[in-house]
């Protein structure tokens, strides 16, 4: 039999009191966590080459510079973003830094979020979204 350290005090506590104290304790972590992002994050995700597309030939219209900043080589501009996701990204990877978010939203009555998609058409907004 395998004995299960608990802090101090839930020993006592029946399953359900230890169900609403782990709910409690991953609401307060949550919200910490979107704390310290902060409230208001702006993403950028490159689109991946599509099967038609051939990367030798193409030119890229934007280029990852780092975890935050994309350049616009035509234009000679580069933006600064919280975070970027290359062509690479999965998504599920999007998914996993705006899960906090709607994850607030159900478990908090009256917190409120959005998550926009913008882009030209043909970018990926749709496929990003579903």
């Amino acid at each position: 039999m395998q004995r299960t350290l608990l802090p101090r005090g839930e020993a006592s506590l029946g399953p359900a009191a230890c169900a609403r104290e782990s709910a409690t304790r991953r609401r307060i972590w949550r919200e910490e966590l979107l704390h310290r992002r902060g409230r208001i994050r702006i993403f950028g995700r490159i689109r991946g080459l599509r099967q038609d597309e051939d990367p030798a030939a193409e030119q890229r219209a934007v280029v990852k510079l780092s975890p935050t900043e994309v350049a616009l080589p035509l234009l000679r501009r580069s933006f600064e973003f919280d975070f970027v996701f290359g062509g690479e990204a999965q998504t599920l990877d999007i998914w996993d830094e705006v899960s906090p978010l709607a994850d607030s939203v159900f478990d908090q009555p009256g917190m409120h979020a959005c998550v926009m998609a913008y882009g030209q058409t043909g970018a990926g907004k749709t496929f990003t979204m579903e």
